[in-house]
Formats: structure tokens, C-alpha cells, sequence
């Protein structure tokens, strides 16, 4: 087990094994993260912001599970996503022209997983794994920077763990930073 940040370059050279260290180790971290005020998921309520900010319904589905694990009574912005979902597929079901349409594209648009048309790079599932990334590297350079590395020195150690380039973890800690504002500004 992990018990500081530096162990972490320690780790033989497969870096899927380290990622899973990693999370393990900043569980703690990551949840004092989430629970500061600057964090846009500080707490389950955050999961709205979250998809109203990106309007990725994936959110949506993980704000249900969490909710679920918890036993906890889902609130009126996931019941009006589920709401709206019923209230589309029951009108298609209704359709007398929905034999000729390909059921499982229109399921997926009246869910929000697919807008009809290419919007870009990737799909809801990719967006939202591409957020986690910067979330990730972003997390393990503040925990870098907590140690008392200058922004330079965690950029290049934080490069060093995900075997990418300093460029590209500036990259990400940027985007993170422009996509919640304030949550690393301490470090800048």
C-alpha cells in the first residue's frame, strides 16, 4: 500500500497498477477535495451542477447510484431526468410510425447519450472519462504541490507517473482549473 505520494514513483514500470494505487492512495484527498466549497461535486447535490454544467447524462446515472447505495431519498432533479426520459418513451412507444426507426439511437437521444448528430470527439462515456483524467492528474499534482514542490517540479513529477509530457499535465491542470474555477488556485 501507498502511504506517500513519492512511493508512488517507486512502482515498477506498469502505470495501470500505479492508477490503482493512486486511487486508493488519494481517497482521503479526494474526498477532502469534494467536500471543500470550491469543489462543483463538493457534495451529492454537486452531481446537478455537474450535469448542468456539462449536460452529461452520466451524471446523472451516478448521482442515482449514489443516491441508491446511500438509501437516501432521490431529489426532484434526478426524478425530473427520469421524468422526462419516461414521458419521451412512452410517446414514442405510442408512435404508430416507430417501427421504421432504429429503436436503440432514439432510445439513446431521448436519454441524452447521443444528440443525433456528431458533436465532436468521442461520446458521453469518453467526455466523462476525459474529465476524470483531468480530475486525476490534477488531484496528484495538488497533492504534489501539498508536499511543497513548486508548480514546475509537481508538473514534472506528476508527468513522470503518467508517463505523459510536462506540457500535457500543464494541459490538464489548465483545463481542470478553467472547468472549476477556483479549486486549484492556491497552487498558482
Amino acid at each position: 500500500m501507498i502511504k506517500h505520494p513519492k512511493d508512488i514513483l517507486k512502482l515498477v514500470l506498469d502505470i495501470e497498477p500505479a492508477k490503482k494505487e493512486l486511487l486508493n492512495m488519494f481517497e482521503d484527498r479526494k474526498r477532502e477535495i469534494e467536500n471543500s466549497e470550491q469543489y462543483p461535486g463538493a457534495s451529492l447535490e454537486g452531481y446537478m451542477d455537474l450535469y448542468n454544467r456539462t449536460k452529461n447524462p452520466v451524471y446523472v446515472w451516478i448521482a442515482y447510484k449514489e443516491y441508491r447505495d446511500r438509501k437516501l431519498d432521490l431529489p426532484s432533479w434526478i426524478l425530473a431526468y427520469f421524468d422526462k426520459a419516461a414521458d419521451s418513451i412512452e410517446t414514442l412507444a405510442s408512435d404508430i410510425t416507430a417501427e421504421s426507426i432504429n429503436i436503440e439511437n432514439e432510445i439513446s437521444k431521448l436519454l441524452g447519450f447521443s444528440k443525433g448528430k456528431k458533436t465532436g470527439r468521442g461520446n458521453v462515456i469518453t467526455k466523462y472519462r476525459d474529465e476524470q483524467d483531468l480530475y486525476l492528474v490534477s488531484l496528484v499534482f495538488a497533492s504534489f504541490c501539498e508536499e511543497g514542490l513548486d508548480i514546475t517540479y509537481a508538473c514534472e513529477k506528476t508527468a513522470e507517473l503518467y508517463d505523459i509530457s510536462t506540457q500535457q499535465v500543464r494541459y490538464k491542470v489548465e483545463s481542470y482549473r478553467k472547468a472549476n474555477p477556483g479549486v486549484l488556485d492556491k497552487y498558482f
